[in-house]
């Protein structure tokens, strides 16, 4: 009883501590805060509303968002400040009495619209990475990218294979390319030709000093490198053309002698070229991924030649232009057609009102005041109407240049989109065609006022607008007639310069269906050079006579189709290769990863130590120590044992362990040499019953290869009379020993087309067959050889609880890191073949109905194929994808 007395006790004390009442207005202060979000959290509910958003269903109105009259009467103040406060922020007012100005609202579609803010905006877009002056076209159209600074069409929205392909074939095909930049090199022909020298080899084809590209009738292109050190240090392909000189003698130039040379254009030869003092004009067109390089590289040609030269009043420049001519690139039979409805020369003689007025001339009336200029003006125009009767442009001079001056294509425009189809009637026979135009058109059709700076500006910016152009066809009484503007009309230089395309030989041949329907010129066109600021007016107009644009990819794919390597991807020894490369790379390590174990490829049990990158200096460096240790298995077999030399070990150890830099082999006598080893054969012969049953495979070296009926019906091959590996033991061991000088670190150029199926994709592999599936491929041509299914790495297992506690330490660019999951292997160990190269583009190809794909070979890896694979037949190398184990029989040609 007591302890209970206690307890009731306590409770009374602690009772009698509590207030008897609570103030409310100080209960509710001191949790205002509180009280304050969870009104907000309320009210906020569903995001931002207006004060009419929140009334219930039944009490909303019409029109409440800008008409206070609808709210009820104890809301609309606190909706009139919300409306006052978003007009502030349209004005850029902000509060009263603060200084500070809120971000303005974004304004409205009306007033973005106007051409003066559209442009501006545009200008702003522009700041990080250029566009082209077709890009609202191509944006409309086209998946963009930004690449190399800048905003590129990438491929069309829409399906595009094979109707791009049909385009190349058949019709027309045009590319905006007027990303590429313009190198302007100007001084005496002979300093800029000495200076040129040192980044240019001959033995890679005719380069700059070729007399062919110096009179100006003809363009060319060319592999460019490091200051004196060919073969390695190669920068890019490049285009170049010099200015015409107009074809009239000076009495301060040497002689002059014309000849003929092997293509059949009429070229002038100089005396001396090199100490030709005549100022001369060079423009090289560059990809934008090397420009810099290529400027940096040219400057100090250019400089090193000037500090050796007696005349410094006349120092070779170079400049990039920044408003560089624009380019577009026709491709296809009926590119010509479409140019000759497009261009229509302009009439340069002037108006007799035009001289006795005070008006300012035109560029144009000043220009061909000269009789010399008009002369030549007339020599092309005549050359032009001459072309008329010519369907394609494959039967004119290779790379031939013609000048012309035209009209306003915008004046032209024909009122439906169409296509342009030749007219059988206006056709001329080849043999009716006079000389010139087959054999070379006359030295003054080359020249052009577009090289001078003053006329490129000029032209500029006497483009009548497009919206005057719109009003007086308003104006106009029958609607679509042709407008005359006479003397305001402006007047265009243009350059046209010729690409003959790619015959495919006896090494890469067409079935008779493509050869039928003219891919004996494929790619064949013409490049239409522009001055900046008519981009648009010439584009429109040629796409709607029914060219077909394109973008990136169709040309990377329209060089695969011709056999050629697609820059930059395609020349792993530059730097713009290398670092394309690693992008890449990196790109498809980030996509690969991101898929589940189970959802990708296990590249350890198939056996590939790196699908996403050639990796170029690895294959060489194996290939380089496999040699070391049959030459050291050789000395050991020897009778006579010399003494080795003192250091030798620690030489051939340090040897072993070093990485050379490469390089691709681009000699065209050894290219051209290599591929009449590799390409005895179109297809290999057919082996009868009888010489199956007695294992006679392959027919003896110096007989003639097959006889053309056995594969005419198939259309495989052409006639072979004699197979160039008619002496093997003689021609190919000279052969070979020619090769062998830098062979460690040399990479080849091939191109493959595949037997029966496959296709090859980028990063596949290209190995060595052995004796047993030649053997299986001459019994059954369908044989594909199998890689085995290699162990897989197994990864350390960990519990539940250790990934937990690894994910707390861990931040999330260490979690984003999985772990090994490429092998770690030797290339030559990572699979039973030998592995000689890779593929750096394939894909299924219309020409040939087959799988075709273009890469590099190791120089070692192909010496060993010319001695194993045997005379009379062409040879075969196997090719495996990275995401399979079945290897696949491929013909293996030299790109040259």
């Amino acid at each position: 009883m007591e302890k209970e007395k206690d307890e009731n006790k306590d409770e009374g004390d602690i009772l009698a501590h509590n207030p008897r009442a609570i103030n409310v207005a100080e209960f509710a202060g001191a949790r205002a805060a509180e009280l304050k979000t969870m009104t907000e959290a309320v009210m906020m509910m569903g995001g931002m509303r207006r004060t009419f958003q929140k009334l219930p269903r039944h009490l909303r109105r019409r029109a409440m968002s800008h008409d206070l009259r609808r709210l009820p009467k104890r809301l609309r103040e606190s909706e009139e400040r919300a409306m006052n406060k978003g007009a502030n922020k349209k004005t850029g007012r902000g509060k009263e009495g603060d200084g500070e100005t809120s971000a303005p609202a974004k304004r409205s579609r009306r007033h973005r619209r106007r051409p003066s803010n559209l442009r501006d905006e545009y200008q702003r877009r522009q700041r990080s990475n250029t566009w082209l002056e077709t890009h609202i076209w191509h944006a409309k159209r086209f998946k963009m990218a930004e690449l190399w600074g800048h905003r590129l069409p990438l491929h069309p929205s829409d399906k595009s294979v094979r109707a791009t392909y049909r385009a190349l074939v058949k019709h027309c095909l045009i590319q905006d390319i007027s990303y590429m930049k313009v190198i302007e090199v100007s001084g005496q022909q002979g300093h800029t030709l000495k200076a040129l020298s040192h980044l240019t080899s001959p033995s890679t084809g005719l380069t700059c000093a070729a007399a062919s590209y110096l009179s100006g009738q003809r363009h060319g292109d060319t592999v460019l490198y490091k200051y004196d050190q060919f073969p390695e240090g190669a920068l890019g392909p490049v285009n170049f053309l010099w200015r015409a000189e107009g074809g009239f003698k000076s009495s301060s130039k040497p002689e002059e002698t014309t000849t003929v040379d092997q293509e059949g254009m009429l070229s002038v030869r100089k005396a001396n070229k090199l100490e030709d003092s005549s100022v001369r004009q060079l423009w090289v067109w560059a990809h934008p991924a090397c420009t810099e390089v290529l400027v940096k590289e040219l400057q100090t040609a250019c400089e090193n030649e000037n500090k050796n030269a007696d005349d410094k009043c006349n120092s070779i420049t170079v400049k990039l232009l920044e408003d560089s001519p624009l380019r577009f690139r026709l491709q296809g039979p009926l590119c010509h057609p479409v140019l000759l409805d497009t261009l229509k020369i302009a009439d340069t003689s002037g108006t007799p009102d035009s001289t006795s007025s005070n008006q300012p001339k035109k560029w144009w009336e000043t220009y061909y005041s000269n009789p010399d200029k008009v002369h030549i003006q007339s020599e092309q125009s005549s050359t032009w109407n001459t072309l008329h009767g010519i369907q394609k442009t494959a039967v004119l001079p290779p790379r031939c240049v013609l000048a012309l001056t035209v009209r306003d294509p915008r004046n032209l425009l024909p009122i439906k989109k169409r296509k342009v189809m030749p007219d059988p009637e206006e056709f001329v026979a080849t043999d009716c065609l006079p000389v010139n135009t087959l054999h070379g058109f006359p030295a003054s059709v080359s020249v052009s006022p577009i090289w001078d700076e003053s006329v490129q500006k000029a032209v500029k910016s006497t483009q009548v607008p497009v919206h005057k152009l719109n009003k007086m066809r308003a104006e106009l009484l029958v609607p679509g007639t042709e407008l005359s503007l006479g003397r305001e009309e402006s007047r265009i230089p243009v350059l046209l310069l010729q690409y003959p395309g790619v015959t495919h030989s006896a090494g890469m041949a067409t079935t008779t269906s493509s050869k039928q329907q003219g891919v004996s010129e494929l790619g064949s066109g013409w490049d239409l050079i522009l001055p900046s600021g008519w981009g648009m007016a010439f584009w429109v107009a040629l796409i709607y006579r029914g060219a077909r644009a394109s973008g990136l990819l169709q040309s990377r794919s329209c060089a695969l189709q011709q056999g050629f390597h697609h820059f930059p991807q395609g020349y792993p020894d530059t730097m713009a290769g290398r670092e394309h490369e690693e992008a890449e790379a990196k790109e498809l390590t980030k996509k690969f990863k991101r898929w589940p174990p189970a959802k990708r490829p296990n590249y350890g049990k198939l056996g590939v130590v790196s699908p996403f990158q050639c990796p170029w200096t690895e294959l060489l460096n194996e290939w380089r120590d496999a040699k070391l240790r049959v030459t050291e298995a050789e000395e050991e077999q020897e009778i006579e044992v010399k003494p080795p030399l003192k250091g030798m070990d620690e030489a051939k150890e340090l040897v072993s362990n070093t990485e050379l830099p490469f390089f691709v082999l681009r000699e065209k006598f050894k290219l051209e040499s290599l591929n009449k080893f590799l390409v005895a054969n179109q297809w290999p012969p057919r082996v009868s019953k009888d010489a199956k049953s007695t294992n006679q495979i392959f027919q003896p070296a110096g007989v003639a290869v097959f006889d053309a009926s056995m594969v005419a019906s198939n259309g495989h091959a052409e006639k072979i009379k004699e197979s160039p590996r008619g002496h093997p033991e003689s021609s190919l061991s000279e052969f070979m020993s020619g090769l062998q000088e830098n062979s460690d670190k040399t990479l080849v150029g091939v191109k493959l087309c595949m037997v029966n199926r496959g296709v090859p994709t980028p990063y596949a592999m290209i190995c060595l067959p052995s004796a047993s599936d030649l053997a299986a491929f001459s019994f059954d041509p369908k044989h594909c050889p199998i890689e085995p299914i290699y162990k897989e790495c197994i990864l350390p297992r960990t519990t539940k609880k250790e990934k937990i506690k690894k994910r707390k330490n861990k931040s999330k660019d260490e979690l984003q890191e999985p772990l090994e999951i490429f092998p770690k292997k030797k290339l030559l160990d990572s699979s039973i073949r030998r592995i000689i190269g890779f593929v750096t583009d394939g894909a299924h190809t219309f020409v040939s109905g087959s799988g075709r794909g273009v890469g590099y070979c190791c120089m070692l890896g192909l010496m060993v194929l010319l001695e194993e694979h045997p005379p009379g037949q062409r040879a075969l190398v196997l090719v495996r994808d990275t995401k399979t184990v079945q290897y696949r029989f491929a013909y293996l040609g030299v790109v040259t």
